[in-house]
């Protein structure tokens, strides 16, 4: 049964330099984040997912409901190993990027895909990286 979640990521995120380069260096670094994101959650990171999520964060579940921060944080724990596909990343400016990417999990032994989209702002200065779901 092939499940459909669609939730919006706004990260903090540094720029590399302000050269031609920038562009593939936010790309490798934006696809790199959407995979340890998975990863986090596959390994039930929630140090780590702290570290880096908006404190205004809003996560829109596959079932509908759409829940906090600390709703999220509190239902992370350890599950099946996930895959995550990239489909797009669109920089919109220096300072904006929408991330589109499938995470396949296995949910009682059955492959479900969950699509993401996710939106990155970049906050100069800010070191950490934070990521707000809806």
């Amino acid at each position: 049964m092939r499940q459909l979640l669609i939730f919006t990521h706004v990260a903090f995120f540094l720029f590399y330099c302000c050269c031609a380069e920038a562009a593939t260096n936010d790309e490798q670094a934006l696809a790199k984040l959407n995979i340890e994101i998975a990863s986090a959650e596959d390994r039930g990171d929630i140090v780590w997912l702290e570290s880096i999520l908006a404190p205004e964060l809003v996560f829109r579940r596959a079932n509908g409901v759409v829940v906090g921060r600390q709703q999220f944080l509190e239902n992370v724990s350890p599950r099946s190993k996930s895959k995550t596909r990239i489909e797009s990343i669109i920089l919109h400016g220096r300072d904006r990027a929408v991330v589109t990417c499938i995470v396949t999990v296995k949910i009682g032994g059955v492959d479900s895909e969950f699509h993401n989209i996710r939106m990155f702002i970049r906050e100069v200065g800010f070191k950490k990286m934070s990521v707000k779901t809806a």
